[in-house]
């Protein structure tokens, strides 16, 4: 404002770095650009911020930027984290899967609707899903633990065992196989 009003606040160094020294006074038009700048350095720190508390996908860092800043200051801070690989769909997508197929023991139609739901383009989804191992031990491994003291030959129960391991994304006949790998093991 030409008035001498507050509009708003940079830090000196900021200030500085942009070119302008201690009491310098400015124009309106350099004061729209100071603002434009001073949006686009904040929006770049929250990215920073929301980036070292976990690993984001750039759709997850957008929508989170979006909340506090302009479309262009959030692209500007997803191109600089981007540039400086601080954002990479492709870890993220590797690391995420990996972390859904090892720990919660998920199948991939299942790692695949999490990823998309990340905003994973599908061309690095179904490249990581092919390089994930055979769910085999998965699938066996919660089958047996939900199997544990159930009649899985009992129709309703086999139906909620069939239900629980579909929701956690192995296909109809991954799950088949992996009740008569079981039934033969009761036996």
């Amino acid at each position: 404002m030409a008035d001498g009003g507050f509009v708003c606040s940079v830090t000196k160094e900021m200030w500085l770095s942009l070119g302008y020294f201690d009491s310098e006074e400015i124009s309106e038009e350099e004061l729209e650009k100071l603002k434009k700048n001073v949006e686009y350095r904040y929006a770049y720190m929250g990215a920073v911020r929301i980036l070292t508390l976990r690993e984001n996908s750039e759709k997850e860092l957008r929508t989170k930027l979006l909340k506090k800043f302009s479309p262009d200051a959030v692209e500007y801070a997803v191109k600089k984290s981007e540039e400086l690989g601080f954002t990479d769909d492709r870890k993220f997508a590797e690391d995420y899967s990996e972390e859904l197929y090892e720990r919660k023991r998920y199948g991939k139609a299942r790692i695949r609707s999490e990823l998309i739901k990340k905003g994973i383009d599908t061309s690095i989804i179904e490249e990581v899903l092919s390089s994930l191992p055979d769910s085999d031990e998965n699938i066996m491994e919660l089958l047996r633990k939900k199997a544990d003291g159930a009649d899985i030959e009992n129709p309703k129960e086999k139906r909620k065992i069939f239900s629980f391991l579909s929701r956690y994304g192995y296909s109809y006949s991954e799950i088949n196989d992996a009740f008569n790998l079981c039934l033969e093991e009761q036996k």
